[in-house]
């Protein structure tokens, strides 16, 4: 059984933190220490941060940079405080997602990116073509157990239609194959923005079902190889709710009242396997999350608000303005990397990470 948790909201300058804790079952974690990181100019957003090695003294972080002309950049932190260096990657256009820090040790890294893979061989990034599909698909997300257990979620377009509905492909260690989930599981309409998880452990996916009433927040999941299951999430009159991150046993994203009055955030979490998700109480504030890890045994969640300030946990991220938050990746104290886009007076787009240094 999972511990009971409560959502803490803790007022950062103006910026409301959410944090899910829980509550019994770990040590509170101490004052949070998160430090906006020295980068070199780096033009564009950090879509995703992965660590390829763990551990002190020879951590390995990368961090993947969307550019403004389109192609794939690159950080790269080599040594536990070592200094951020630009580095090259195979270029996979823009980055959608990669598989976070900490939550699949012994299997290989993953970046997924509009025109390609990168798999991580060990000593470099190799780059691996997308599965081949029948419809244009837009791919979202990756998550690995092992060299013969990686999976990828995304959407496939219909011809004059931004999306038709979501799919799930899985990579024996060959080749990608598609997944079939029953329609009346994944209908049409659909998109799944994350997934996480393992054949071992069973996987997670999160989207948006679009009805004619109103978006609704989508969750599947798949217990060490059974069918595919979706929860249950009663629809709420008047809201429309969208999914677009996850971690282990929580999602998260936004909810917005007709009329077009603005996002707040939104998270559901589990303790029975999605059998019954839990709707958290967060504060009415215009926000939206982007971004859920772990850290210190507890959840956490991360995003922006609509006036492009930080929207943190705990004792909060710094206060910054001018920001949209891609999302974050960590496990434990020093491992924990919030990151996005920082934007400056004229609007010039550069690199964010935000460390948590334990």
């Amino acid at each position: 059984m999972f511990a009971v948790r409560r959502v803490v909201a803790i007022a950062v300058s103006g910026v409301v933190a959410v944090s899910v804790v829980q509550v019994g079952a770990a040590a509170a974690p101490p004052e949070s220490n998160w430090e906006v990181e020295t980068l070199p100019a780096t033009p564009g957003g950090v879509a995703t941060v992965v660590t390829v090695t763990e551990g002190f003294p020879d951590r390995d972080v990368w961090a993947f940079v969307n550019r403004p002309d389109g192609r794939t950049g690159a950080l790269r932190q080599h040594g536990w405080d070592a200094a951020w260096q630009a580095a090259e990657v195979p270029d996979i256009g823009r980055v959608a997602g990669g598989t976070p820090s900490g939550a699949h040790r012994g299997g290989p890294q993953w970046v997924v990116g509009a025109r390609g893979l990168l798999r991580w061989d060990g000593q470099k990034w190799e780059k691996l073509a997308l599965p081949a599909t029948r419809l244009p698909t837009e791919f979202s997300d990756i998550t690995s157990g092992g060299e013969a257990d990686a999976w990828l979620a995304g959407t496939e377009r219909a011809p004059g239609r931004s999306y038709r509905r979501g799919v799930v492909y899985k990579f024996d260690g060959t080749n990608w194959s598609p997944v079939e989930i029953p329609r009346e599981t994944l209908p049409e309409g659909t998109t799944l923005r994350a997934i996480q998880g393992s054949d071992l452990t069973g996987l997670t996916l999160a989207g948006t079902h679009h009805t004619r009433e109103g978006d609704r927040a989508l969750i599947l999941s798949s217990l060490e190889g059974a069918p595919w299951v979706r929860a249950s999430v009663p629809p709420r009159p008047g809201w429309s709710e969208s999914l677009t991150t996850l971690h282990t046993r929580c999602v998260g994203g936004w909810t917005a009242p007709a009329g077009g009055q603005g996002r707040r955030p939104l998270m559901y979490c589990t303790e029975d396997g999605w059998q019954s998700p839990i709707r958290k109480d967060l504060p009415d504030v215009r926000a939206e999350l982007t971004g859920i890890a772990d850290l210190y045994g507890g959840i956490y969640a991360v995003g922006h608000t609509a006036d492009g300030r930080t929207f943190g946990v705990d004792t909060g991220l710094p206060d910054l303005r001018g920001v949209r938050i891609a999302g974050t990746s960590g496990w434990l104290a020093g491992n924990a990397w919030t990151f996005g886009t920082r934007y400056d007076a004229q609007g010039r787009p550069s690199a964010l990470i935000i460390r948590e240094k334990g």
